[in-house]
């Protein structure tokens, strides 16, 4: 896709370094959201931990990406493979955490974008058994990415009560903040402890439909002047901005800090990439490979 690189149009690189976060836990080295990635993100001790929350249809919190068992990375549990068909898709709000684990595992199967991703089978892991997992290391950046897609999930309120409150019950001393595509999401956050820090993924890329063409589709727009992301933002009430990296503009990114938005990019997977963006006014950039390894 086309990248709106302005580096060289005598902009400075922006004072200090962006914080790196870990997408999905580092996805580049072992399954996306698994048990396994998390937990060597926190032996490798990467700083920020990037990770999605979905809720099954008897309300509990688990780490997975989409609003169904995602066939690309999904198996049923005797390794059947999963029809890649919207029909044949079991969604979250459908099926219960402990179905969920019982019938399906997920980290088994081949990723073409990571070709040396250590493959490891596992069931789908818990927000629970991911804040056991952080409890020991209070020093992590976590930023909790919660995942709705109206009505294919259970309701967004519902989805910022039970992920918040289950973290906010264990107490932990993590500094975080909580990004959503839809800012009825993070809304819900703020109407529980108007305090944390909500962060907006934009453009917003609904079930089904191309990122490539919707991102296109928003550059287009921005680039002509008919959508404003700064007012937009504002309209939503969100703290922050999270950006696909192929649709940042320096100049907007810029406009966007200037006026109160702080802005995280995702997910820039090439040395290059970390190295021009890292000169960017970011606050984060988000990346498969935390450790400074990206191809």
């Amino acid at each position: 896709m086309h990248l709106l690189f302005l580096g060289a149009c005598g902009l400075l690189d922006a004072p200090g370094e962006p914080r790196v976060e870990a997408h999905r836990c580092g996805a580049g080295y072992f399954p996306e959201n698994s048990l396994s990635a998390c937990t060597y993100a926190l032996e490798e001790g990467f700083g920020t931990l990037e990770f999605d929350l979905v809720l099954t249809s008897d309300d509990v919190a688990v780490i997975h990406h989409d609003p169904f068992v995602n066939p690309e990375v999904c198996t049923l549990a005797d390794g059947t493979l999963l029809g890649d068909d919207e029909a044949d898709r079991v969604y979250m709000k459908d099926i219960t955490a402990a179905e969920l684990r019982e019938q399906y595992v997920c980290g088994g199967l081949d990723v073409e974008d990571f070709p040396t991703q250590e493959r490891v089978e596992e069931p789908i892991m818990t927000w629970a058994e991911l804040l056991d997992l952080i409890e020991p290391h209070p020093e992590v950046y976590l930023h909790i990415d919660i995942k709705w897609e109206g009505e294919l999930s259970r309701p967004a309120d519902l989805h910022a009560d039970v992920v918040m409150n289950e973290f906010w019950d264990r107490g932990l001393a993590n500094a975080y903040y909580v990004s959503a595509e839809y800012p009825e999401v993070l809304q819900a956050v703020e109407a529980l402890d108007s305090s944390v820090v909500t962060s907006w993924s934009w453009p917003s890329f609904p079930d089904g439909e191309s990122t490539t063409l919707v991102a296109i589709g928003h550059e287009l727009q921005t680039t002509f002047g008919t959508e404003e992301l700064v007012q937009l933002a504002n309209d939503a009430g969100v703290d922050e901005l999270n950006i696909p990296w192929q649709v940042a503009d320096r100049r907007r990114l810029e406009d966007a800090v200037a006026a109160g938005l702080p802005v995280q990019l995702w997910t820039i997977n090439t040395a290059a990439g970390m190295e021009a963006f890292g000169k960017w006014p970011v606050e984060a950039l988000i990346t498969d490979y935390p450790a400074g390894d990206a191809p």
